[in-house]
């Protein structure tokens, strides 16, 4: 925030200049803002043409004016400055991958959390990974952990396309294998026969929970994302509460504040073990 608030004072007028509360990401070379909606469009075009002056790599600046949401899990955005194309190359702990940052779901803001769970991966293990986008935790982790093998399952038809386009560009075709659909659907037939869970659903998680936990192995772990309220800021206890009253058998081996969504919202990680199957109805055992 105090990044692009230094860097647009003078040019843009202080009158909304202190309206600002956001800060940018950076993707390969597009930038995005969260500029306020009643800012002027030429003051939006100035700050996005003096964000691409200040950082010379970025070539696009794009403003975010909706949160992620939807089944394909995108978000609305304006052009503001640069060129027009949404698809850039984006580099991470020694992944290429390609994003649309208009019609594929990534976070960079979970750069640290894809290498924290990549660090905690054993060889061999048997992965599930439900909500895939373009692949980006399941190639961190492939990247990282060596022989593995990662069912990553996607809905949204661009971000697997990407994915696959990932996936080859990195050479981790006998790692990764991208599955288009419904995760809850790759639950039948494969019943305990993962290791490991990968959840990033942080608006949904908790629907899928009970496939989840029917994917697992018993000792499985399953890394569960959730976006939290919480008034009195106890944003991993109120969350574990819930989780723990239904499905007693998960057993919490860590937990985390990933990142800030909103004023008292934030994005939590629970590291849980299975330690039994559940029925995807009822969540009972």
């Amino acid at each position: 925030m105090k990044l692009l608030r230094s860097l647009l004072k003078g040019y843009v007028p202080d009158d909304e200049l202190h309206r600002l509360s956001g800060g940018f990401d950076t993707l390969g070379s597009i930038a995005i803002v969260k500029l306020p909606t009643e800012w002027s469009a030429e003051s939006k075009r100035r700050a996005g043409e003096l964000l691409m002056l200040k950082v010379p790599r970025i070539k696009s600046v794009w403003n975010q004016t909706s949160p992620v949401r939807g089944e394909y899990r995108v978000r609305g955005l304006e052009h503001i400055a640069g060129d027009t194309s949404t698809v850039t190359e984006y580099r991470e702990a020694g992944v290429r991958m390609f994003v649309d940052v208009a019609s594929a779901y990534f976070s960079p803001r979970l750069s640290t959390e894809r290498l924290r769970v990549a660090d905690n991966v054993k060889n061999g293990e048997r992965i599930f990974n439900m909500f895939s986008g373009v692949g980006s935790f399941s190639l961190v982790i492939a990247k990282k952990a060596g022989q593995v093998t990662i069912l990553s399952s996607e809905i949204n038809p661009v971000a697997f396309k990407l994915m696959v386009r990932n996936v080859e560009l990195n050479r981790m075709q006998n790692r990764v294998f991208p599955v288009l659909g419904d995760c809850r659907d790759q639950v039948e037939g494969n019943e305990g026969t993962f290791d490991r869970v990968i959840m990033s659903l942080p608006s949904g998680s908790w629907e899928f929970l009970p496939y989840a936990i029917r994917a697992c192995k018993p000792g499985a772990m399953v890394h569960y994302y959730s976006s939290v309220r919480s008034e009195e800021r106890r944003f991993v206890e109120d969350e574990w509460k819930r989780v723990s009253s239904t499905y007693p058998f998960l057993v919490l081996r860590g937990s985390r504040v990933v990142t800030e969504l909103g004023p008292r919202t934030k994005e939590i990680v629970l590291d849980m073990v299975c330690e039994r199957t559940a029925n995807p109805d009822t969540g009972s055992s």
